[in-house]
């Protein structure tokens, strides 16, 4: 529930963007659940706990340090964010880039958190990108989309966090591009990856394949 609050989102809102209901919501805060397990089914249970990165085994569970890819990252964030600014990240796996991006966006209302190797392809990016934003995903796509940009446009200086971008396909990127022209000067894109991001652009260019060129 402290999520919901700081989110800044109401409550039907915010469950939207994690995949319960509201009634979910008010069971959860009310702890009715305590009483009546079946409230909150067992795949809403995973759910909240993979949200939360919910550790059963204490040795797994990451604390984290200001270290300097984390204060870099968090320092290229916060100039974005506050200047509408879109940049890109290519660096070695395992330093903490993805850590980082989580807990920027657990930190700022209005900072949204998408891993690209979840959702790589374009219908399914366009409907996480809804969902995190805290709309409904379902319907047309377009329409869908659509939404995502009015309601990106109406935040305080929103942010888009893109993890594992090299794994996102062609279609993809083109709703990336979409989304930057759509959104210049109001929403903040901030794309990370490893060497996969940086041979996918390094083709793209190379090849002149649209939205590259």
């Amino acid at each position: 529930m402290d999520r919901q609050r700081n989110s800044g989102f109401s409550k039907n809102r915010y469950a939207k963007t994690v995949g319960l209901t509201a009634t979910d919501m008010t069971n959860l805060e009310g702890l009715k659940f305590i009483q009546n397990p079946q409230l909150v089914g067992n795949a809403k249970w995973i759910r909240l706990a993979r949200l939360v990165d919910f550790q059963k085994n204490e040795k797994l569970i990451w604390q984290t340090a200001h270290t300097e890819v984390w204060n870099y990252i968090t320092g290229q964030l916060e100039v974005c964010q506050r200047e509408h600014i879109s940049a890109m990240l290519c660096d070695d796996a395992g330093i903490g880039k993805t850590h980082t991006l989580k807990d920027y966006a657990k930190a700022n209302r209005t900072a949204f958190y998408i891993d690209g190797s979840v959702v790589p392809r374009k219908i399914a990016f366009i409907r996480r990108l809804a969902q995190v934003v805290g709309l409904d995903g379902n319907g047309r796509v377009d329409d869908v989309l659509e939404e995502t940009i009015y309601a990106l446009s109406q935040l305080d200086n929103p942010i888009v966090m893109i993890d594992e971008a090299g794994d996102l396909d062609h279609l993809t990127i083109l709703v990336l591009k979409r989304l930057y022209n759509a959104l210049e000067d109001q929403c903040a894109f901030y794309l990370v990856g490893a060497d996969g991001l940086k041979s996918k652009i390094e083709r793209g260019i190379k090849w002149k394949k649209l939205g590259f060129v």
